[in-house]
Parts: C-alpha cells; structure tokens; sequence
C-alpha cells in the first residue's frame, strides 16, 4: 500500500472515531442535562428563594458549565469538585451557603460533565486549572471569593491561593493535603509517603508540575475590597 493509501486510510479513520465520539458526548449531554434539570428543580423545591440556575459561562475561550445560586449582591463563594465529581456533589453545601448570604459559584471544573473538555495534556495542568478560577472570578464581575475546595478541586485551592493571593478572601481545603510538605515527606524515601498512594510526586505528571510556594499567611497589603 503506498504512502498516500495509508494516509488517506489513516485520516478516514480518524475522521470516524472523532465522528462516534462526538456522537456520544452528545447522547451523553442530553441525559446530562436531564439529570441537571431535575437536580436543580428539586434543590429550587426543597429551599425557595434559592434561586439555583446552571450557566454556560465562557473563561478565555473555556466554557464552565457552572450553577449559580444565593443573593447576586452576596459575597462569593466558589466551589471546587473533586475527582470523579461535578457540581452536583456540593448539593447539600449550597443551600446552607446560599442562607448564610453568599453567593454560591459552583462550576464544573474543565473536563469534567458540561464543560469544555480540551484535547491533550498541557491544557490540564495546575495553571491552566486556577486560571480558569481566576477567570470565573473575574468574568463574574468580582475581585475575590471564598475559595471552598474537596480532594483534586483542593489541589486547584491550595495552588489558587498560592498563584492569586489577592483574589483569595479565605480558603478552605476538605481532604487535600497541603501540597509543600506532602511532596517533601514522599521524596524522603522509606516508610514517609507509603501512605499517600493517591498520588506519588515522583510518577504523576500533574505533581511533577506542581512547585506551590508557601501559601501566604497574611493578606497582601495592597489588597482591595469592594
């Protein structure tokens, strides 16, 4: 077969697979939205005034598929998923939020349900993940938020805080280690990191990119505040 045959065969079957996977994100999409529909009409149902709605909100070119809900004049309060989750996973903790005063932000984090899903793997790294916070931030008209993170989505809060400090208001981690002195207990050897098997520094592609500074203590003091 000659170099032009096989290229031709090559590209036709990549053109179907690319074809049948769309097919199925797709079909997946619809049963999705069905799914969040029905989550949302009875979170709505069991809290009125709570006013929950899905958006499709576009951070520089990336499309969060992000629940809002709570008081639009309230203080933000952002909500990171972990893996394998979406927003529907911080159902219990928006309505309580949403009472307090706050206005809850709840976006499916990229890759993950709704949300734009890129090719590849640099466009998944830990700074592609909290410019995207960032960017819902600022696309929302806001300068801070309550950064409120659980397992991966707490690897995305620790860097955040780290990477935009004056965009952090506080910051709370549920099941995520800080990330500095984990990566140095694994790399001591012996008995330190035998029991952080979730995550090797020395094998997962994401740790390896992942230098997170000391996470300031104190608030910049050129911070501003509406």
């Amino acid at each position: 077969m000659s170099k032009r045959k096989k290229w031709i065969l090559g590209a036709g079957l990549l053109g179907s697979a690319l074809f049948l996977h769309n097919q199925q994100l797709t079909k997946i999409a619809r049963k999705t939205d069905t799914l969040t529909a029905k989550a949302i009409g009875e979170l709505n149902a069991a809290y009125p005034g709570l006013n929950a709605d899905c958006h499709f909100i576009d951070v520089d070119g990336i499309i969060l598929h992000t629940l809002l809900a709570g008081p639009e004049d309230g203080p933000l309060a952002l909500l990171l998923h972990g893996f394998p989750e979406h927003w529907v996973s911080w159902r219990k903790q928006i309505p309580a939020l949403a009472q307090a005063g706050y206005r809850v932000v709840v976006p499916d984090q990229r890759g993950y349900n709704r949300s734009s899903k890129p090719w590849g793997i640099r466009p998944y790294r830990i700074d592609a993940l909290t410019k995207d916070v960032a960017g819902l931030i600022e696309t929302l008209g806001r300068e801070t938020a309550v950064i409120i993170a659980h397992d991966w989505g707490g690897a995305v809060g620790w860097q955040f805080a780290a990477d935009y400090p004056q965009m952090t208001e506080k910051l709370i981690i549920l099941n995520a280690p800080i990330p500095k002195p984990l990566a140095e207990s694994l790399t001591k050897g012996g008995n330190s990191g035998s029991n952080h098997g979730t995550c090797s520094f020395s094998s997962c592609p994401c740790c390896q990119n992942w230098h997170l500074p000391s996470i300031p203590t104190k608030r910049p003091a050129n911070r501003s505040s509406k």
